[in-house]
């Protein structure tokens, strides 16, 4: 499902272009109408496209040949936009006469790199028109909707399939201590507690146990209720599904209020448990009514709801959710062998017990991973069988494992789904910085396109959307913060990596002397564990993302790589860069050169025009940027600089505040940084919108320009005793939503009422 925004998105882009001048001049502008018409007519007959791909091989190929014109295209347009914003930069002298006697010749040199792309956009365009008129020969339909993925319940009931439960004793007992003290504290009539969990943590098994406890069964008398329902299910059917499992017989009553008066007779002012499982729907409106028609019943009453959905948990609850946690390696060790040694006794051969070893690792305290696992790998006969397939599943990715995953992704929304898929491009275990994911997602162009909203706000969005399906995992820094990281679930990972495969994507686990990475590979991702030989990333010359782990480089040619959007090098090792090294990364917008022991940064830096997102966090080594950081001379695009753990950085460059676009400056843990520019003076930094500045323990700033960032919506100044501002300027920050001060100071009753207002 690639298709739909990558085009939209490209049809944009060409539409931008047609409205410049220089589109025109340079004869290009007939062809890039051609190019959007044919556009519109691809666009007209994707979702048939994509609905039949699956059954017609034709169609499949037809799909990768607009894949591949649409990327290249891409490329194109964005060298256009480059060098046209070059183009319109002045030229710099300070001779008038000169500048009008040589602007036509001028003018005409620097034009030369846009002829050259017109030429380019004639031959792409071409492309596009053979693929469009192939749409006749493959009876491609216009207008057809893809179906909404619904999910497949499996139809679950009160009584456990599994005798005991492992690790969940305490989550059985918060559960039950929680329904005990609502039926003493009976605010609600009926009170809803939401259990939430991502795919196979065990959302089921513990409303179960739940159930089985004995002081539930004596509290409840026996009145204990279990309903699966459909996923587009109303108020009417969740209450004619309840009064089945109560009469044990199909309910013929198709009114609201005779439904609800036979319940009333049934439960006779009684007070009962049920439980709701595996609920998709959360919208607030239809809660609210389910809510209000349950109030009728007996005081004490509850149910529990398990969910995958944060908006059901939220939206369904009269309680917060209770998020079920991964296992313990040890409690999802137990459950593992529980079912892969069963009936073995004490023979078990020590090479499968180290192997099953390796699989709960990578189950990750999932226990359905360690459920699916284990049964199957305890089915196999033969012993050399069972070693076979135990060595396929030691990472963890079985298909039968993914495809109760894939339920999540399936009722993703569309560009959600293809931002998820990217997230496996981040190797395996370490948390990811919430801005490194949503630049990547900005740089592939993977976010919608919404005039009235920006790209990282979309970005924002999708990113709580993944979390909010518990396709993610969020990590706070400290409590109280918003969520700056995330991890995604080794089972997710490998249903992720599976889904990009198909987007020429290559994720490598370690790098090998004969390594088979196809050439024309767009997104490569590379972690470097037991690395016997050096990684060339020389004949990759189509790669627009590439994330290298603890990788030996024997050399970066960044010429070779002129498409390339995303570039992240992480404990790589590399001391310096070569001088050079930025120069022709025209293209890049996000470069995170974390965990490295850079010393310098090479000046070249500042001739990445299109750069949007900088990481600089965990150089130890470095002592100073480059006066050019600031210039970024020819763009100002940079959003987000990031600068953490960099122990002997000691100042920043002045030229800093000429970064004009600049929305979000995080500044932490740099115990020798002593002053920062004077920001929002002269208008400078006037988009900031997120400013952080923690642990710079000898840093000396008054923040003399605060109360002109009036965009500012977070700023945080924790342990910076050096430091200090006036809190009168807070009260100019109209748009301020988070604030965070150590020591805490006395603020004004304005900016408290207005946080209190945003929380």
């Amino acid at each position: 499902m690639w298709a739909e925004p990558a085009i939209q998105i490209l049809y944009r882009n060409v539409e931008e272009i047609i409205k410049s001048e220089l589109s025109l001049l340079l004869n290009a502008k007939s062809e890039l109408e051609k190019l959007s018409s044919y556009l519109q007519a691809i666009q007209a007959v994707l979702a048939d496209a994509e609905t039949k791909q699956n059954s017609s091989r034709a169609v499949e190929l037809w799909l990768e040949r607009l894949k591949d014109a649409a990327h290249d295209a891409d490329d194109i347009l964005s060298d256009w936009e480059t060098l046209e914003a070059r183009l319109r930069l002045p030229v710099n002298s300070n001779n008038k006469l000169l500048d009008f006697l040589s602007s036509l010749k001028k003018k005409a040199k620097r034009t030369m790199p846009l002829r050259r792309v017109a030429k380019k956009i004639k031959k792409i365009t071409k492309r596009f028109e053979d693929i469009a008129k192939e749409e006749s020969d493959l009876n491609l339909s216009e207008g057809v909707a893809v179906p909404a993925a619904h999910p497949k319940h499996r139809e679950t009931s009160l009584v456990p399939i599994e005798d005991k439960i492992y690790g969940r004793d305490a989550d059985v007992k918060n559960i039950v201590d929680l329904l005990l003290e609502n039926l003493n504290n009976a605010h609600d009539d009926v009170s809803v507690i939401p259990i939430l969990g991502m795919c196979g943590v065990g959302k089921t098994t513990l409303a179960q146990f739940v159930c089985k406890d004995k002081r539930v069964i004596q509290h409840f008398e026996d009145r204990l209720y279990w309903c699966w329902l459909p996923d587009d299910f109303d108020a009417k059917v969740m209450l004619r599904r309840f009064l089945e499992d109560i009469t044990r017989t199909p309910c013929a009553l198709d009114n609201l209020n005779a439904i609800q008066r036979e319940l009333h007779e049934r439960l006779n002012g009684k007070r009962f448990l049920l439980v709701l499982d595996d609920v998709w729907t959360g919208s607030q409106e239809l809660w609210s009514m389910i809510k209000s028609y349950m109030q009728s019943f007996a005081k004490g009453s509850s149910i529990i709801i398990t969910t995958r959905l944060r908006a059901v948990a939220d939206n369904a609850g009269t309680s917060p959710a209770y998020e079920l946690p991964l296992l313990s390696n040890q409690d999802c060790s137990l459950l593992f062998q529980s079912y892969a040694f069963k009936n073995t006794g004490n023979q078990v051969n020590s090479r499968l017990e180290e192997i099953g070893q390796q699989i709960v690792v990578n189950c990750g305290g999932l226990p359905l991973a360690a459920r699916v696992l284990g049964d199957l790998l305890r089915s196999k006969d033969k012993e050399r069988d069972k070693e076979r397939q135990w060595e396929l599943t030691r990472d963890g990715e079985n298909s039968d494992l993914q495809e109760h995953v894939r339920l999540s992704y399936r009722c993703l929304l569309l560009h959600a789904k293809h931002c998820f898929s990217h997230c496996s491009l981040f190797p395996k275990g370490p948390e990811i910085e919430k801005h490194d994911l949503i630049h990547m997602w900005m740089a592939n162009k993977l976010l919608p396109v919404d005039e009235m909203m920006g790209y990282e706000d979309q970005g924002e969005e999708i990113f709580t959307e993944l979390l909010g399906h518990s396709m993610l995992i969020g990590t706070r820094d400290d409590d109280g913060k918003p969520i700056v990281k995330c991890k995604i679930h080794n089972i997710l990972h490998g249903l992720a990596s599976s889904i990009l495969k198909n987007h020429r994507s290559q994720i490598v686990a370690d790098v090998e002397p004969n390594l088979n990475i196809p050439k024309k590979v767009r997104h490569l991702s590379v972690m470097g564990i037991n690395q016997s030989s050096d990684f060339s990333v020389s004949p990759f010359t189509s790669l627009r993302t590439l994330h290298l782990t603890r990788v030996k480089l024997s050399m970066l040619p960044a010429g070779n790589l002129k498409h390339l959007r995303c570039l992240s090098l992480e404990s790589c090792g590399l001391e310096r860069l070569p001088k050079n090294f930025f120069r022709k990364l025209r293209n890049l917008q996000m470069l995170s050169l974390a965990n490295s022991d850079l010393q310098v940064l090479p000046s070249s830096i500042g001739d990445l025009e299109n750069l949007r997102y900088l990481n600089l966090s965990r150089n130890p080594k470095i002592k100073s940027l480059p006066e050019s950081i600031g210039g970024l001379k020819r763009l100002q695009r940079l959003k987000s600089l990031h600068i953490s753990f960099c122990d002997k950085l000691a100042s920043l460059p002045h030229e800093l505040l000429r970064l004009t676009s600049l929305e979000s400056l995080k500044i932490c843990n740099c115990p020798s940084l002593t002053s920062l520019p004077a920001m929002g003076m002269k208008g400078q930094m006037s988009y900031l919108r997120s400013l952080h500045i923690v642990e710079c323990v000898i840093l000396e700033s008054q923040f003399e320009g605060l109360q002109h960032l009036t965009t500012l919506e977070s700023f945080q100044l924790s342990n910076c005793p050096n430091s200090q501002f006036s809190a009168q300027d807070l009260e100019h920050l109209t748009a301020l939503n988070y604030l965070r001060v150590d020591p805490p100071i006395d603020l004004p009753e304005s900016v408290k009422a207005r946080l209190a207002a945003f929380n």
